[in-house]
């Protein structure tokens, strides 16, 4: 029993430093590492002082009932625990979150266009054009993308925010994030902050920072990360797609996404990467930028249909 309670207090001294702007995230992260019973009582800490902030008007309410009804004793004296204290004593709650009812679910969707949803907590995130987005409740605290986003997520260390992406699972409490994901591939750029991501394709959860990228590939069985430049993350948002050795497939994705162009790529070049930017035009145009930087040819088939192939092919 000592070593849960310890447990439970290096989780709410963690609890409550997350709050602070000179918390050591690196430190943070492997104690964590550690021991799994480090996450689950952290996450009990957390949802505490969640339900407890929740709660706090109707236990406000009792307990002036409680003062006006009950003559005045010292072992009635009313206690109110201020936001955060209750991690910050070691108080272990375990709660259940609320079952979400079919009122709550909000859903988002998206054709040509892109659209900004904003969160009660002055959250937002940028749903990308043809992507799909649905909110448990309007707090986002569970969240499930298709498609593409960009999320600017309020420090809040008092809620977990979980975002299901693809194969992912994303776990927040205050950064900035671009998501691309569709069922089997699932790219992660952190522009702000820190994300904890889970998956059953990985081994263990993987913590990226500020500055550093994801790209889950399960077709290939490859999850890799990799140093990125903040300032580029999400740029999609000012028309352009920044890509530093992509695999061809995912890029086109992006071009029907962001652009509404589909373009067919034969099975010889799925293996082709792309390094450089496309700023978003025409249709047609940004497809032949694309192709003329790879050294391909853009070929318009039957029915319009758009492909990619070698210079040369006896495709063309």
């Amino acid at each position: 029993m000592t070593g849960q309670s310890d447990s439970i207090d290096e989780a709410a001294r963690w609890y409550v430093a997350s709050a602070r702007d000179d918390m050591d995230w690196d430190t943070f992260t492997l104690w964590l590492e550690a021991d799994p019973d480090h996450r689950i009582r952290f996450e009990e800490i957390a949802q505490a002082d969640a339900m407890m902030r929740a709660h706090r008007p109707a236990l406000d309410r009792v307990w002036h009932e409680q003062d006006v009804q009950r003559p005045k004793r010292p072992w009635h004296r009313r206690v109110l625990w201020p936001a955060g204290l209750a991690a910050a004593a070691g108080i272990a709650v375990l709660v259940r979150p609320p079952s979400t009812s079919p009122s709550q679910l909000q859903h988002y969707a998206t054709s040509d266009r892109s659209r900004t949803i904003a969160l009660r907590d002055g959250s937002n995130i940028v749903l990308a054009p043809r992507s799909r987005l649905d909110l448990s409740d309007p707090a986002g605290t569970s969240i499930h993308l298709e498609g593409g986003a960009y999320f600017d997520i309020h420090h809040d260390p008092a809620r977990k925010m979980t975002i299901s992406a693809g194969l992912l699972e994303l776990q927040d409490i205050g950064t900035r994030f671009d998501v691309q994901a569709d069922d089997m591939a699932v790219r992660v750029a952190v522009a702000q902050g820190r994300l904890s991501i889970a998956s059953a394709r990985l081994d263990r959860a993987i913590f990226l920072s500020a500055g550093h990228g994801l790209a889950l590939d399960a077709r290939k069985g490859r999850a890799m990360t990799a140093p990125l430049d903040p300032a580029r993350i999400g740029q999609w948002r000012q028309g352009q797609l920044d890509y530093d050795d992509t695999p061809l497939p995912l890029v086109l994705e992006d071009l029907e996404r962001y652009g509404g162009v589909h373009i067919d790529l034969p099975a010889d070049l799925r293996e082709r990467t792309f390094s450089g930017t496309l700023t978003l035009g025409e249709r047609q145009e940004t497809a032949q930028v694309l192709a003329r930087l790879m050294g391909l040819e853009l070929v318009r088939g039957p029915g319009g249909r758009l492909s990619l192939h070698r210079r040369g092919s006896p495709h063309l």
